[in-house]
């Protein structure tokens, strides 16, 4: 088997200032997954990125196997207590969103990396080589405002992505 063995659970687990545990929420998979970034937007929605490898499953959603790894974008009412949305994508190698970011007007900027082409959003990533970037700017109703790649033939990354006050 070529996959990454994540080998690992990702939690999400909020705490009150005294300690004590609110809610958890788990991600689960056939082969492990990674909640690499966090971000709070408007509105108290929790955004979480990351990857996961083989089919599975987060907050009701259906986390489909679309390769080696694949990448995840979720946003969780922390109002309502459950998933908004769940965007979950990938290519036939190893893909991870790895960075999420909210802007002041609760857009959102997503990065990460993917490998061949891919749709996301319902939107074509178009790879250049090996793995290469990918930024997602989303509007407050997770729909594409803009999106960019770059890459060369090698292995090239987005770790993480940054919004000023103004929301560049």
């Amino acid at each position: 088997d070529s996959k990454r063995n994540l080998d690992t659970d990702a939690w999400v687990v909020a705490l009150a200032a005294d300690g004590e545990e609110l809610w958890t929420e788990h991600i689960t998979s056939a082969q492990g997954d990674l909640i690499v970034d966090i971000a709070i937007g408007a509105d108290d929605i929790l955004y979480l990125t990351g990857e996961y490898a083989g089919p599975g499953e987060l907050g009701g959603y259906r986390l489909e196997e679309f390769g080696e790894t694949d990448m995840f974008l979720a946003a969780y009412s922390l109002l309502n207590n459950r998933y908004e949305w769940v965007e979950a994508a990938g290519g036939s190698g190893f893909d991870s969103g790895l960075s999420v970011e909210s802007t002041p007007d609760g857009e959102l900027v997503w990065a990460g990396y993917f490998y061949e082409d891919t749709e996301v959003f319902g939107r074509q990533l178009i790879g250049e080589g090996f793995e290469d970037i990918f930024v997602i700017h989303l509007n407050d109703d997770a729909s594409v405002n803009w999106m960019v790649t770059a890459g060369g033939e090698a292995e090239d990354v987005a770790n993480s992505v940054a919004v000023d006050r103004s929301g560049n």
